[in-house]
């Protein structure tokens, strides 16, 4: 009888793709398991698409089993609104660092944006999370979703960096990218029409735009963008472009996407996932952070990987992103030395992210650790 890992994730699309990827990818190389993932039913009504994406997921994840939780009633109003998806790990960032207060207090600050608003609010929801972030200095380890060369400086810095007194950090298990594969296995009657609508393209001729599955505008952005981006979808648009783009109005096979050979360019909201993702298919992008921890990730892209451009909002009024900056950085990132640059260094982050996995890489070694603490009972470091 094999022993069983349980993998807990969020009901949520997003989230539940990469704790598959995260099973699949530790039967690839350790068999030896069986991957058993729980989801708890959302604590809100879900629309039929979302119901029936996340069925699509259980019915091809056939190398993991699912354990959906029955309903949670009588939930305190004060949590059933908290039951938000917080960016976690700059929420972890802030509540974390509270306690250095009592040892070196730092010179105030003036910031023009804060991706996690903070609530120091007095009731037991707020000590709850507070207790959750500070235990997880404790925890017996940390999976990370990256690899070491493609963020270097902050591995470097989480490891050799400064932290509360007292405290070490918990081992760091730098697992590779936890993506899927895109690589052309639903080619059969059920493939998606949009990689058919792909294949009828040149090489590297399609920018994909997407904005996640919580990304959206207000009315201003919309009437902004509408001549770039028609993001509003006026009467008529898409009979007006088909012949030039095609607009899918349900979920895309996002990975599928970015490996088809007519892509040749990435407009993204920032969100790591979809990040991680772009980085695997070796596909340059356009950072267009909306909300949460997006803008640090934005920085993260352009300035640390160097495999984007960043497209900058309007100084004045709104700050919108105007439809003349957006074409002048379209025309940047897919027609331009600064892009073919871009493109060179997107292409390098892929080939590490794959040699990271090989036998002797980074990502592989720590996958074989996290493995082997886990045949021990517990996350504990090596040697």
């Amino acid at each position: 009888m094999k022993d069983t890992i349980v993998l807990y994730t969020s009901p949520g699309r997003g989230h539940l793709n990469s704790m598959v990827e995260l099973g699949k990818l530790i039967l690839t190389y350790h068999p030896c398991f069986s991957i058993d993932i729980i989801i708890p039913t959302a604590p809100f009504v879900t629309n039929s698409r979302t119901d029936d994406c996340i069925a699509s997921v259980f019915a091809a994840a056939t190398s993991v089993t699912f354990h959906q939780l029955p309903p949670v009633s009588g939930l305190p109003d004060t949590l059933r609104h908290q039951l938000t998806s917080q960016p976690y790990c700059t929420s972890l960032g802030c509540w974390g660092k509270i306690r250095l207060l009592d040892h070196d207090p730092p010179p105030p600050l003036l910031l023009d944006h804060d991706p996690s608003p903070p609530r120091l609010l007095d009731h037991e929801l707020s000590l709850m999370i507070f207790q959750v972030m500070t235990q997880t200095a404790k925890s017996a380890g940390l999976i990370v979703n990256t690899f070491e060369l493609l963020e270097e400086r902050a591995i470097k810095a989480m490891l050799e960096g400064q932290r509360t007194p007292g405290e070490t950090l918990p081992p760091l298990y730098c697992i590779g990218l936890v993506v899927g594969g895109g690589n052309g296995e639903n080619r059969g009657r059920d493939r998606h029409e949009c990689l058919s609508w792909l294949d009828s393209k040149p090489s590297r001729s399609v920018l994909f735009l997407c904005f996640g599955s919580l990304g959206s505008f207000s009315t201003p952005d919309g009437v902004e963008n509408r001549s770039s981006l028609e993001s509003l979808l006026p009467e008529g648009f898409l009979d007006r472009t088909k012949d030039r783009g095609l607009v899918v109005e349900s979920w895309a096979p996002q990975v599928e996407v970015l490996n088809h050979e007519s892509v040749g360019g990435f407009v993204t909201h920032c969100g790591w996932t979809s990040v991680l993702e772009g980085v695997c298919a070796g596909v340059p992008m356009l950072a267009w952070p909306l909300y949460a921890e997006q803008k640090m990730i934005k920085a993260v892209v352009v300035e640390e990987m160097k495999v984007g451009l960043a497209v900058t909002r309007s100084e004045e009024g709104d700050g919108l992103v105007s439809s003349a900056e957006l074409e002048q950085r379209v025309s940047e990132l897919m027609d331009s030395e600064k892009g073919r640059a871009v493109k060179e260094r997107a292409v390098a982050m892929k080939e590490a992210a794959a040699a990271a996995m090989r036998d002797g890489g980074s990502s592989r070694v720590a996958l074989d650790n996290l493995v082997e603490s886990f045949k021990r009972g517990c996350m504990a470091p090596l040697g």
